[in-house]
């Protein structure tokens, strides 16, 4: 439990750095929107955090540390919610008519 909390938190800050790095430099698409780049980043961030934190309750339970990482699920509607946007990557589709 322990290792795979940390491996997992490890490859997310190490994916989000790779993020962070390529959207700095400019070698991501510009159409894509602030919003959405910034959503990438807060969930890409929020993988190692959950992690992270059901490391210490692994200490106490293995049971309660698995049922931690349900909050992976329902981060995603948690943030659409704090990061209106996010979830389109070019922005709101036009409608026709």
């Amino acid at each position: 439990m322990v290792f795979y909390g940390l491996a997992m938190t490890v490859t997310g800050v190490l994916s989000t750095a790779v993020w962070q790095y390529a959207s700095s430099r400019g070698l991501m698409d510009q159409r894509l929107t602030p919003a959405w780049r910034r959503g990438v980043w807060v969930r890409g961030l929020s993988v190692p955090v959950v992690f992270a934190s059901s490391i210490p309750i692994a200490f106490v339970s293995t049971s309660a540390a698995q049922y931690w990482w349900i909050l992976l699920v329902l981060q995603r509607g948690v943030l659409r919610r704090w990061l209106p946007g996010s979830d389109e990557p070019f922005g709101r589709p036009e409608r026709a008519g």
